[in-house]
Formats: structure tokens, C-alpha cells, sequence
């Protein structure tokens, strides 16, 4: 026998909310483990009504059924939001040899790819985007709309996302950046970036963003902080290396 212990911690102030363990026997696919624990964090979650009631499919439905592939996604995620792109690609890309329909993985490479190969990713992604979680659908939505210079379906994509997970990070970033960079409106731009903040204080891409959004309303004091934070975490992650 095994047994899956879990922690759900509030990451803004470090709290931990929930801790759940499950036990498993020898040769129980691990997939339907995570299943069940996925069940019961769910309702710890800070979600919509809507989202709650949604149905729980089987991970290895809506991601992978490769453990591996699945191992190696999930270390690509986080190396993204630790700003340590060389081996997030270096990952997807041996997750891609060992699921082809990977829709997620396709997505997440996009982001870090130009040109034909970047639409070549996110027509892939689109692809194999019914065997996604309806988050990472709304996700791979949206980059297809950015790749279509359709912002106004990005910021409302985006919008689906927030209303329906309050506490997703990588979606108020992505408005603040649409709002800086697309719209020239940094009046929006700014709440989004602290919310993301508010949400994980150690996301370092928003202090990044945040810092050049600051220094466009000259205000140069919360700029170098959040340049300074950006700087702190980037070489705490390349310390952790």
C-alpha cells in the first residue's frame, strides 16, 4: 500500500486551508487517486457556484494518460511561472514525445514560441482540445484568439476565466498585459497585475509587469520595488536550481 498526502495552502499569506491524505494499494492506477483527492480539495476551493457544480471527469481524460507525460507538464508549468523558460520547453517537448494529444502541453509551448511553429502549437492545441479541462479549453481559446488579433474575444475569454476561478493568477496577468501592451490602459492594467499579486505574492512575471506599468504613470518609487521583488525571486529560482 501507498499513501497521497496533500496540503492546499493560501499563497498570499502562506495558510494552510485544508490537508487531505488518501491510501492507495500496490497497482492501483494513480490517476484515480488523484481523481478522488481532486474531489474532495475542490469543494476547499475558492470557486464559482458555477464552477463548483461542474462535473469531475477523470484527469487522465482531460490531460494525459501517460504519468510521465503528466509528471513532466506539471514541472513545465511551474519552471513557466519561475521564469526558467529553457527547461520549461525542454520538458514539453519530452512530454510531446510521450503524448502527442497533449492538448495542455501544445498550449504552454505556444507561449514561449513565435511564428509558424507558435501557430503550428496552437492549431495542435485546438486539435486535441476536447480531451482538456473546460480551463485549459478557455485558455487554449484564448490564445487562438490572440493569434487571430481578436483582443476583445481575448480580454472576454479572459473574463470567462476570472468569473468562473476567482483565484486564477496566469488570467488576471494575462488582462493586465492585454491592457498595458494592447490597449494603452493602464488604469485596468494595474488592478489586474496586483490582483494576480494578491493572489501569489511570489509570481514573479507580474512584479515584472507590474514594475513597467508603474514607470508608464511615473510612478518610479512602486516601479524599482517591483523591479527589485522581480529580481529577488528570479534569483531565488535560479538559486533553486
Amino acid at each position: 500500500n501507498f499513501i497521497v498526502t496533500t496540503e492546499l495552502v493560501e499563497v498570499s499569506s502562506g495558510n494552510a486551508i485544508a490537508a487531505k491524505r488518501i491510501e492507495g494499494s500496490l497497482g492501483e492506477d494513480i490517476f484515480s487517486l488523484i481523481d478522488s483527492l481532486s474531489v474532495t480539495i475542490k469543494k476547499d476551493l475558492n470557486l464559482s457556484t458555477e464552477a463548483l457544480e461542474e462535473p469531475d471527469p477523470s484527469i487522465a481524460n482531460i490531460t494525459t494518460t501517460s504519468i510521465e507525460a503528466y509528471r513532466l507538464y506539471l514541472s513545465a508549468a511551474q519552471d513557466f511561472y519561475n521564469v526558467r523558460y529553457g527547461s520549461m520547453i525542454e520538458k514539453l517537448n519530452d512530454c510531446l514525445k510521450l503524448d502527442s494529444t497533449f492538448a495542455g502541453a501544445y498550449s504552454l509551448l505556444a507561449e514561449r514560441s513565435t511564428g509558424k511553429y507558435r501557430q503550428f502549437l496552437i492549431d495542435m492545441s485546438v486539435k486535441y482540445s476536447s480531451q482538456a479541462s473546460k480551463r485549459e479549453r478557455l485558455y487554449i481559446q484564448v490564445r487562438k484568439a490572440e493569434s487571430d488579433d481578436d483582443l476583445d474575444r481575448c480580454i472576454d475569454l479572459l473574463n470567462q476565466i476570472t468569473d468562473r476561478f476567482p483565484d486564477e493568477k496566469t488570467a488576471h496577468h494575462w488582462l493586465g498585459y492585454l491592457y498595458h501592451y494592447k490597449y494603452g490602459k493602464l488604469d485596468r492594467a494595474v488592478p489586474e497585475f496586483r490582483k494576480a499579486l494578491e493572489i501569489d505574492s511570489q509570481f514573479s512575471p507580474a512584479y515584472h509587469n507590474l514594475a513597467y506599468a508603474y514607470f508608464d504613470t511615473d510612478d518610479f518609487e512602486n516601479s524599482l520595488r517591483c523591479i527589485d521583488r522581480y529580481i529577488e525571486l528570479s534569483d531565488s529560482c535560479a538559486n533553486s536550481l
